[in-house]
């Protein structure tokens, strides 16, 4: 007959799949890292459809050489730039491009056929769920979100994708040849095995839904080969079934402790005994009673010989012989009776019989997961007339102490390889998972112990948005959550308003005037351009990200959790051909939602970035320039620099026009700077409007301060106002000391630009991304001490890079030592300051006035800046336990202003 709990196996496990699934998301966030193994990935780009040729690695070179080329030299067309070189190469190269370029031909000789679908896609994945089916047969969950890339004169395939797959697999246990054993998932091969579920808000028809479909199963059974999870050779867990509801439901999987050939089906396994635990082990008392049987047979070899005294009179002799009945099983004890035989070969004293009960139980030590057999108070004990109930009592207990001593070490380790196999189960998957015995109880049908399972904790949401290669659009293909699912995404911008000049034909944009606006997008990452960013030449914008979903927890609940606004500033294109580092032409980056500014406008102010970079790639031209340093005694330069812009000729030149104040003029209010520039005029409308409107040309305008004297020292001002001339190649090229001399710019105007590309708004991009292992680095502290980044793994860290002249830095240093200081934080970040070219005193005299206790770190030759590729001033990077970058925050943390009314601070 089955046992009630076990069925026909000695043990069973059962594990929750709500923990199972907690595991699952675990191995999604192991793809943070190509250091774990397995992991899940987030985000993937793969083929879709019909598959080309493959193209070799050397074709694929070549043809990013061509691209170079045709950029630099003009070229027209593969082709044309493929004749070109074979014209300018040496005979040996040219045979060897000539092998190239008909490779080339080779490789798409053989179209797809016409209609066919083929192309490339780019897919975020969610944290995959599981729920179990019948036999071995289990179903994948996975939300996907992917937008679809047709290949040239391809058909396009239905969008939005966002949805759930649903994938039934049929997982077969198989012993290879060599005896390792592992696990065989085949990709199925029955259409519906395979599901698309779209989500509501999609409106996907039904035709549309059977065409992503039918693409899914092509893409599972051409790009997810049948897998082999290797298993541990001790790895006794060969089938499953589910058992529970559907609130809490358990993977049942059975166990031969003994090694015996198990049953052929789990049918007899019907009980469920999980309860609420992540895990229960259950074994029969069968087995146990087999475990027990030392402990019958120490029973009946410990009873010892021993001497009664009758009546206080006559000692007799009496040896003894100890019979146990089969064993009886209850609730919370394990009765073991039986009887000791007394014989004596006196002819005056009679033969007696001890009989006894004794209750043992198992316990736990949850401490060191030992279990031991242990007794349960004293024997129940009824012994002959003549006899003393101590001395029977004491036979008793003689023979129980030396019972459970021999029996105890079986019992023990049969549960403790229990527990090291079930952990070595988990780690063959996830290796910072554990197991952990939490209690133990002794049932009429056997032992059953329950216990938890501990995982690595959930990372914080990760948010990489970068350009598309076409730079139409941004994409949030990167952007994650670790262990869970992005339900919507919600992107801000900056719309600013043009302002005309009275009585010219240029149109200026005025950053502190700019409005905030927003998108949300459930089923989409990759959000086209504004055409306030597109179309617009003021640089600095900026964009910012936010992302809601749900995250998995490390034992299976699903927690909603939101990403936070992650602002990315706009750097420019280099004005001067000098190395950052050199030299420092800051430039304010406002913050993208500043809500009512009534203070200083600096208070609208996010971070500042320098505005030279590194040589410029492609054609080596960037934008032409036009630097003016206001005198803050000559009123509205804006009036003057427009007349002059005004009788320009050149349009095919694109003019950035920067207005530098001296130091301090930020901390005025909106309207007296207003009245410094000079008079403007409010335009009505939409920039497009305005751009549609031939009599006026929009004009980018950078205002900015001269902080820390780098402008006047970069361009060597002896005088104010004055005005430099930068051409497209970086080159300077004129100047005009004192006040504007209206024709003589609008002529050095003429005579020097440089037909270029009108400048766009490009994100700022650090070293690392999110994603990425953090650089190390070694910080040198003020107290002479040295922290390696390397030995701060385990623990989550903060990288702030500041300048003591920017006022956003000094806020988010005030934020951050409010963060240091704090006594109730759990897990708090080791935040470390990095302030790179600043002298030493400084620093202390920042430390001094602002009470600063966190570390602040003397970066004179800014090589950490440079390693990390610091541009902007505050930039955060966030660290996590693991060395890894979860997160950059460019500029201040500061509050966004949400269309109902209410504010959602952006965290570092």
């Amino acid at each position: 007959m089955a046992n009630n709990l076990t069925g026909d196996f000695e043990a069973v496990l059962q594990v929750s799949v709500r923990q199972v699934n907690g595991l699952l998301s675990t191995l999604h966030q192991n793809g943070i890292s190509t250091d774990h193994s397995p992991s899940f990935p987030h985000s993937v780009i793969m083929r879709v459809g019909a598959q080309s040729k493959i193209v070799a690695k050397n074709i694929s070179q070549y043809s990013q050489f061509l691209g170079g080329v045709q950029m630099v030299h003009g070229t027209s067309g593969a082709a044309a730039t493929s004749d070109y070189v074979l014209a300018s190469a040496p005979p040996g190269v040219k045979e060897t491009v000539h092998q190239i370029i008909e490779a080339i031909g080779s490789a798409f000789a053989h179209p797809l056929h016409p209609g066919a679908v083929g192309g490339t896609a780019h897919i975020q994945l969610s944290n995959p769920t599981i729920s179990i089916l019948r036999g071995m047969d289990l179903m994948v969950h996975v939300f996907v979100r992917a937008h679809y890339f047709p290949d040239q004169n391809t058909p396009d395939l239905p969008a939005p994708v966002h949805g759930e797959v649903q994938i039934v697999y049929h997982i077969t246990p198989v012993t290879l040849s060599s005896g390792k054993k592992v696990l065989r998932i085949p990709a199925p091969t029955d259409d519906g095995a395979i599901q698309f579920i779209p989500e509501g808000s999609t409106g996907m028809t039904a035709a549309g839904d059977n065409a992503i479909t039918a693409q899914i199963r092509k893409a599972v059974r051409s790009n997810f080969q049948a897998l082999e999870v290797a298993l541990p050779n001790d790895f006794s867990f060969f089938q499953f079934k589910e058992l529970g509801s559907a609130s809490a439901a358990a993977i049942v999987l059975p166990m031969q402790l003994s090694g015996a050939a198990p049953p052929a089906t789990l049918d007899s396994v019907t009980n469920f005994f999980l309860g609420t635990n992540d895990f229960a082990i259950a074994v029969s008392k069968e087995f146990v009673n087999s475990l027990l049987q030392t402990l019958i047979t120490a029973f009946q070899n410990s009873a010892p010989g021993f001497t009664v005294s009758l009546a206080g009179v006559l000692d007799v002799d009496y040896t003894a012989k100890v019979f146990i009945d089969p064993l009886s099983w209850g609730t919370g004890k394990i009765d073991v009776s039986g009887s000791v035989q007394l014989h004596t070969d006196s002819k005056f004293s009679p033969d007696g019989t001890i009989g006894f009960t004794q209750s043992i139980t198992l316990v736990l030590n949850g401490a060191t997961q030992v279990v031991s057999l242990v007794a349960v108070g004293d024997p129940s004990v009824s012994e002959p007339w003549w006899m003393k109930h101590s001395d029977a009592m004491h036979a008793v207990r003689t023979a129980r102490d030396g019972a459970i001593a021999n029996a105890s070490a079986t019992v023990t380790q049969t549960f403790s390889n229990t527990w090291t196999q079930l952990n070595n189960v988990l780690r063959s998957f996830d290796d910072s998972a554990s197991a952990k015995y939490t209690s133990i109880d002794v049932t009429p049908d056997g032992i059953k112990v329950h216990g938890s399972i501990t995982t690595k904790g959930r990372l914080d949401p990760i948010i990489d948005v970068r350009e598309t290669s076409d730079h139409q659009a941004y994409t949030a293909l990167y952007t994650w959550i670790p262990g869970g699912r992005i339900t919507s995404l919600t992107w801000s911008w900056v719309e600013t308003p043009v302002f005309t000049v009275p009585g010219t034909k240029i149109s200026f944009t005025i950053p502190w005037f700019a409005k905030t606006k927003s998108s949300v997008q459930p089923d989409r990452f990759i959000f086209p351009k504004p055409a306030a960013i597109k179309d617009n030449p003021s640089w600095a914008s900026g964009l910012c990200l936010a992302i809601d979903g749900n995250q998995t927890t490390p034992d299976g609940f699903v927690i909603p959790v939101s990403g936070g606004w992650t602002c990315y500033a706009s750097e420019h294109e280099p004005i001067l051909v000098i190395p950052p580092w050199m030299a420092k032409l800051m430039a304010p980056f406002w913050l993208v939602d500043p809500g009512p500014v009534e203070g200083p406008i600096e208070d609208a102010i996010s971070a500042h970035v320098n505005l030279l970079a590194d040589l410029p790639a492609g054609s080596g031209l960037t934008t032409n320039s036009l630097v003016h340093f206001a005198d803050p005694r000559a009123a509205q330069p804006l009036q003057a620099m427009s007349l002059a812009l005004g009788q320009m000729r050149r349009q095919d030149a694109p003019l950035a026009v920067f207005m530098v104040f001296p130091s301090g003029t930020f901390q005025h209010r909106t309207e007296e700077i207003n009245a410094r520039l000079g008079v403007l005029q409010q335009q009505r409308g939409a920039v497009a409007e305005l751009r549609n409107h031939e009599a006026h040309r929009v004009t980018q305008l950078v205002i900015t301060e001269d902080y820390g004297g780098g402008w006047s020292r970069a361009f060597g001002v002896k005088h104010t106002p004055s005005t430099y001339l930068i051409n497209a190649r970086g080159e300077f090229v004129w100047k005009q000391e004192h006040a504007i001399e209206v024709e003589a710019l609008t002529s050095a105007l003429n005579q020097h630009l440089l037909p270029s590309v009108a400048p766009q708004p490009r994100l700022l991009q650090l070293t690392v991304r999110p994603g990425d292992p953090a650089h190390d680095a070694v910080f040198a502290l003020e107290e002479g001490e040295t922290i390696a980044l390397r030995r701060l793994r385990g623990q989550p860290v903060l990288l702030l890079f500041w300048q003591s002249w920017s006022a956003p830095c000094l806020k988010e240093l005030r934020r951050l030592q409010q963060l240091h200081s704090r006594k109730d934080a759990k897990s708090p970040p080791v935040i470390i300051a990095v302030n790179g070219g600043e002298e030493r005193r400084v620093i202390d005299e920042v430390r001094h006035r602002e009470k600063l206790t966190l570390p602040l770190v003397y970066d004179p030759e800014q090589r950490i800046a440079q390693r990390y590729g610091i541009h902007c001033w505050p930039t955060t990077v966030s660290i996590n336990a693991m060395g890894i970058v979860d997160r950059t925050q460019f500029g201040m943390t500061h509050v966004h202003h949400a269309a109902d009314g209410g504010e959602k601070a952006t965290s570092a």
